[in-house]
């Protein structure tokens, strides 16, 4: 997934889904949370997370709508309501990543961007109810 952000640099305006990689062996939603929790930090997720959804629900329906797809088009409720379900399937890639980022795969790691990785993965695991 690609964002566009606003002159802030911190408000995502746009964004294009470029790849569902598990989607042969898991839901889409697999792969959406673990983009969501993997890929963008809890400070830059969590007070944005409904303007994502918005922005990735209106992108999926422009897309299905000019492929002329027959399927019904997902409200933004019922992409939260499956991101939430499909989120603890992704608890061990998230451990897995911390591991490899912040922990011994990465002992050079400055100690504060290690604490600031660690607590954004609870943050998310938290905020996605995954624990």
């Amino acid at each position: 997934m690609l964002f566009k952000y606003a002159n802030d640099n911190t408000t995502p305006v746009e964004a294009k889904l470029i790849d569902y990689q598990m989607t042969m062996f898991f839901s889409p939603f697999f792969d959406l949370v673990f983009f969501l929790a993997i890929s963008v930090s809890a400070d830059v997720l969590i007070p944005n997370y409904h303007k994502l959804l918005n922005r990735y629900q209106s992108s999926l329906v422009s897309t299905m709508t000019r492929l002329n797809s027959n399927k019904t088009k997902p409200s933004v409720s019922y992409i939260s309501k499956n991101i939430k379900y499909y989120a603890p399937m992704v608890l061990p890639h998230i451990c897995a990543v911390i591991d490899v980022t912040s922990g011994d795969g990465n002992p050079d790691l400055d100690p504060v961007l290690r604490e600031k990785k660690l607590r954004s993965g609870v943050e998310l695991c938290q905020f996605l109810e995954i624990i």
